[in-house]
Formats: C-alpha cells, sequence, structure tokens
C-alpha cells in the first residue's frame, strides 16, 4: 500500500479497533462469581427482592412482576422463583427446579441453608406490605456458570457503533496529518511540470510545526529556482536580441562587399554563416518566448488537416531535391484550440526534421487520427521517417533545447537542436504531448497529442478507437 493517508487510517483504525474488542471481551468473559462474604448479605438481598417482587405482583399483576424478575436476572445475574405459602408457583421461571426447596420452606416454616455449587441458592418465606406471605427462591449464578450482563446482540450493535464511530474519527485525524503533505506534493508536482511559480498554499505554512518548516523550506527553494531560471531565460533573451543588430550591420557590410568582388567565394561562405546564425538567433528568441509564454497569442479554433496537408505540399515540393517525399497516408477531421501560427510552426518542425533525415527513395508518411478512449477525444499526429533512427538513450532527450545527438553512425548532425525542442514547448502550451519512438522496420515516429476543441467533441463522439500504425 503506497498511500500514506491508507497506511495511517488503517493503522489507527486497527488499532482501536482492536483495543475496542479486547474491552469487550474483557466485559463479556469476566467471571464474577458470587460469593458473598457472610450468608446473611444473601439472605438480605434475597428478601428485599423477593418482598418487592410480591409488592409489584400485588399492585401491577403477573405479567408485571415477571418483566422485574427479568430485568433483576439480566441485571444482577440472580434468578427468582415466587411462591405462595403453600409452595405453589405464581411467578418466574424454572420453578418447577426449586420447588422443592419452597415445600421445606413451608413445611419446616424456616429457611433453607445455603447450598454450595456450580449455583448459590436460597429459599426463605417473606411477607409482602399487604402481610401476606410468600415464599420466594433464588439462584446466583457462579464460576462457568456465570451468564453476560448483556445480551449479545445488544452488546454486538454498541460494539458496531464504536468501530464505526472510530473509524470517523480515525479518517479524519488521518486526513489532518497527510493533508500539508499531499499539498506539498502536489506543489512539487507543478514545480516538476514547469510551473515555477507553484507554491504550498493554505495555512500548512503557518502551523508552527515540522510541515509548516518544511512546507517554508519548499517555498524558499521555490523562489530561488524561479528567480534563477527566469534570470537565465532573460538573459539568453537578451543577448539574443542584442546579437540582432551587430547581425544586421554585418549584413549590411556583406551587401557592400557583395557588390564590389561578387565573385569572392569567401564572401558566400559569410553569406551562409550569416544564414545560419539569423536563424539560430531567431529560434532561440522563440524558445525564450515560449519559455515565457510571451509568444502565445489568443486562442482561437483550429481546423488540423487543411493545416497538415499545407505543411505537407510545401515540404514535399522541397523533399523531391532529396529524391524523397511527404506524404498524408491517413486524415481525420478534428478542430483544436490553439494559434495557428504556433500549431504551424511546431508540426513543420517535425516535417522538416523527418524529411532532413529520411533515406534517399522512402517517403515521409504523415497520418493524422482522432483517438476516443472514452475520456476527452484527443487529436494524433504521427510523422514516420525511414532514416537511422535515434538511439534509445537519446529518445528522451531530443525535446531538450540544444540537446544534438551525438552518435554520428544515427543521425546527422545538422541543425543546432532546437527544432523539436520548440515543437515541444508549443504542443504543451497547447494541453497536448509530443513523444517519439524507433520503428521495427527502421525510422523514427514523432507523435503529437492535442486535446481536441469542446465545440468538435459531439461530433467525435462516435468514432471507434483507432489501432496504432503498424510498424
Amino acid at each position: 500500500m503506497k498511500s500514506l493517508f491508507a497506511r495511517i487510517f488503517l493503522w489507527f483504525w486497527i488499532t482501536g479497533t482492536i483495543t475496542l474488542l479486547a474491552s469487550v471481551s474483557v466485559i463479556v468473559f469476566e467471571h464474577h462469581a458470587v460469593r458473598p462474604s457472610s450468608p446473611l448479605i444473601l439472605e438480605d438481598t434475597s428478601r428485599f427482592f423477593g418482598t418487592t417482587v410480591a409488592d409489584v405482583l400485588e399492585e401491577s399483576g403477573r405479567e408485571a412482576a415477571k418483566i422485574y424478575l427479568l430485568e433483576l436476572s439480566k441485571n444482577t445475574r440472580m434468578e427468582g422463583c415466587l411462591f405462595d405459602e403453600e409452595a405453589r408457583p405464581l411467578v418466574g421461571e424454572r420453578c418447577a427446579e426449586v420447588q422443592d426447596q419452597a415445600r421445606l420452606v413451608s413445611a419446616a416454616g424456616d429457611n433453607k441453608p445455603l447450598g454450595e455449587g456450580e449455583r448459590v441458592e436460597n429459599a426463605l418465606g417473606i411477607q409482602s406490605a399487604s402481610k401476606r406471605n410468600y415464599i420466594f427462591v433464588s439462584q446466583a449464578a457462579t464460576g462457568s456458570r456465570l451468564s453476560p450482563t448483556y445480551e449479545l446482540g445488544t452488546l454486538a450493535l454498541r460494539a458496531l457503533v464504536a468501530v464505526v464511530a472510530s473509524g470517523v474519527v480515525c479518517l479524519l485525524l488521518a486526513r489532518y496529518l497527510t493533508r500539508p503533505i499531499l499539498r506539498l506534493r502536489t506543489a512539487t508536482q507543478r514545480v516538476a511540470a514547469g510551473q515555477l511559480d507553484a507554491r504550498v498554499e493554505g495555512g500548512v505554512a503557518r502551523n508552527g510545526d515540522d510541515l509548516a518548516g518544511l512546507a517554508c523550506d519548499f517555498n524558499s527553494m521555490a523562489d530561488q529556482i524561479q528567480a534563477l531560471v527566469t534570470s537565465q531565460r532573460q538573459l539568453l533573451y537578451d543577448i539574443s536580441h542584442e546579437l540582432r543588430s551587430p547581425l544586421a550591420r554585418i549584413n549590411v557590410a556583406l551587401d557592400t562587399l557583395r557588390s564590389r568582388s561578387a565573385s569572392e567565394p569567401l564572401l558566400v561562405r559569410i553569406e551562409t554563416d550569416l544564414r545560419q546564425l539569423n536563424e539560430m538567433i531567431g529560434r532561440i528568441l522563440t524558445v525564450a518566448k515560449l519559455e515565457t509564454n510571451s509568444g502565445l497569442a489568443s486562442f482561437a479554433p483550429v481546423s488540423l488537416m487543411p493545416l497538415i496537408e499545407s505543411i505537407a505540399y510545401d515540404a514535399d515540393f522541397e523533399a523531391q531535391e532529396r529524391e524523397t517525399r511527404v506524404q498524408v497516408v491517413e486524415g481525420d477531421e478534428a478542430m483544436v484550440n490553439g494559434d495557428p501560427g504556433l500549431l504551424r510552426s511546431a508540426i513543420e518542425n517535425v516535417v522538416r526534421n523527418a524529411v532532413r533525415f529520411t533515406a534517399p527513395g522512402t517517403s515521409v508518411e504523415i497520418r493524422f487520427r482522432v483517438r476516443n478512449t472514452g475520456e476527452q477525444p484527443r487529436a494524433r499526429l504521427s510523422v514516420r521517417d525511414y532514416g537511422p533512427g535515434v538511439a534509445e538513450e537519446d529518445l528522451r532527450n531530443i525535446f531538450k533545447p540544444f540537446y544534438r545527438v551525438t552518435d554520428s553512425g544515427s543521425r546527422n548532425t545538422e541543425g543546432v537542436g532546437l527544432g523539436l525542442a520548440i515543437t515541444d514547448k508549443i504542443i504543451r502550451l497547447h494541453g497536448g504531448t509530443t513523444s517519439a519512438t524507433n520503428m521495427e522496420k527502421g525510422g523514427l515516429q514523432v507523435e503529437i497529442e492535442l486535446p481536441i476543441a469542446a465545440s468538435d467533441i459531439r461530433d467525435v463522439a462516435a468514432i471507434p478507437e483507432v489501432l496504432p500504425a503498424e510498424k
């Protein structure tokens, strides 16, 4: 059991239940043998109860006297039977068993001495308030014949109520103890997901206990991390932005030199490097904007299929120079909420990356499907190439900024490692996910999943789950 809340709750409840059951067992099975210190004590007790039974019989009738004897048996572990002065039974249970003792008292006119054994017996003549004579025979259980004070049904009901009540108390106590930990865990998960402004909220950090100290330490750590990351992002943005000005001046100087010496090969090389540098700086600025969410425009419904077809058409035109093709082999209609420009950039980065690495004579295959798994339907776009693939240990890192595969035997080293990173950030800003998988027959498949727009869910509710494409 991995849940801390469940473990604390169950341990509290089990401990309370065991304690309760042990207490009940002691009450039920404790043998209080009735062994009076003097015969006179039992005789006086029997005389009092016998006189009371006789008075109840005369005043309220036989049924009331019977109820009184039942309550007497249940509460004092003493059974009694009332006879008239001729030893005829009037009220009580099992009177036939003790009628001989009543006859002895009636014949002798004296009390029957105490009898010792599994039951202590006493028979004596009594007189009611109306001066009528009766004989009362009492029996008190002793040793193993002792009967419980309470009925088992009543005792079981009380035990059940107590167990349930202890469960509620333990539930509240466990929730009180684990709530700060769960809030701390939630804040940690949010920070790990990139929400650096997440903090432990509520009164957790103000309780003054150890957990409050831990929450304060976490908030302090999160403040420092946010400050460091924010300054690093701002520095990256500022440097990239400031590099634009000298690069622009270099381009102007290059144009001037080209007008004087158009055939100089070094100028061609400088122009190529400047173009790549401008592209890299532009991508760095894009990453910096996406990190701070400043690159997001207002979301609007976007139809993905026309967007994908447009990207595939442009990429196919460029791919023909590499003797490859780009084909949309499967497509569904779906709407998502997003920024059309950012979504186009994200998908285009994946497609152009696949064109760059696929082998000559092969095609880059694009599949766009709607997955309906019973929850919110999601649109899944997969782009597959037939290149060398990526080492398994690099699959999780290719979406990180500036990460480049070091094994030159698996992928070429063109680019600066920002295209897939930009794609991943754009897709996550739209509530989606990205992943990459090596295919069994060679090549890499990049998948993008995006949630379907709420207005479009009713149109895809009847679409069954589509099986993954064959590898």
